[in-house]
């Protein structure tokens, strides 16, 4: 696997989201959905598919630039305070892929606007899509790096990023100095936040003595974790 880091522009048809998917995020998986819901959610998706701009990428580090402790995680220059949960995990890793992904800022910029001018229960609905697709181009740059580690007879781990079991949201910033800078148009504010906001990145393990698990919310105290607010309807990116 190449150490270059690897950009690709992804088309939203490969992300695919169905009515279901934002029913379940809404969290009406298990519960009746109201009779006007349907159809508001099928007018967002057509009219947020235009506005979104989704690219993903990666860089792969290997050899003596990966060192693991039971709770810390060395990566190049860097060394990440993960926390136990994530450096268990990652431990037989030898290489690691520092990604990311965003959808661009079309899709937030309208649900805001519709939230200024009152539409509140839309301009949310157009949120949660834009949720629900900065979480499939993360699956979809994950497949892709699972792809790639394939080619090589390698597997990974579960991704994991900063704010997640643990790991503090701030060592953002010496993640993406891990990436070229400016890469995917993604910017941090000094809080650490990441602009566009539908942004996802972190690091994934990869190597021969690793697998991708099924992620175990019990074992991580964090309520507002989107792949948890996603467990009852999982949305998986399609290639």
């Amino acid at each position: 696997m190449t150490n270059d880091p690897q950009i690709f522009s992804v088309a939203a048809a490969s992300l695919a989201l169905t009515q279901q998917d934002i029913v379940n995020a809404l969290g009406y998986a298990d519960a009746p959905v109201p009779e006007y819901l349907p159809d508001m959610i099928d007018e967002a998706l057509d009219a947020a598919e235009p506005l979104l701009d989704v690219r993903c990428g990666f860089r792969v580090y290997t050899g003596t630039d990966v060192s693991l402790s039971p709770d810390t995680l060395g990566c190049a220059h860097v060394r990440f305070s993960t926390g136990r949960i994530i450096a268990t995990r990652l431990r037989h890793s030898t290489s690691l892929a520092v990604f990311a992904a965003t959808i661009g800022p079309g899709v937030e910029t309208a649900s805001r606007r519709l939230m200024a001018e009152g539409d509140d229960l839309t301009g949310f609905i157009y949120d949660t899509i834009a949720s629900a697709y900065a979480e499939t181009a993360a699956e979809w740059i994950e497949q892709t790096i699972a792809a790639a580690a394939a080619a090589d007879n390698e597997h990974i781990t579960n991704r994991y990023s900063p704010g997640y079991c643990d790991w503090r949201v701030a060592e953002q910033h010496a993640l993406f100095s891990l990436l070229p800078p400016g890469f995917l148009g993604i910017s941090l504010t000094e809080s650490a936040l990441m602009l566009p906001i539908k942004s996802v990145s972190g690091i994934i393990g990869i190597g021969t003595g690793v697998k991708r698990e099924q992620y175990q919310c019990s074992v991580c105290d964090m309520g507002e974790c989107i792949r948890r607010k996603f467990t009852t309807g999982h949305i998986h990116a399609r290639h």
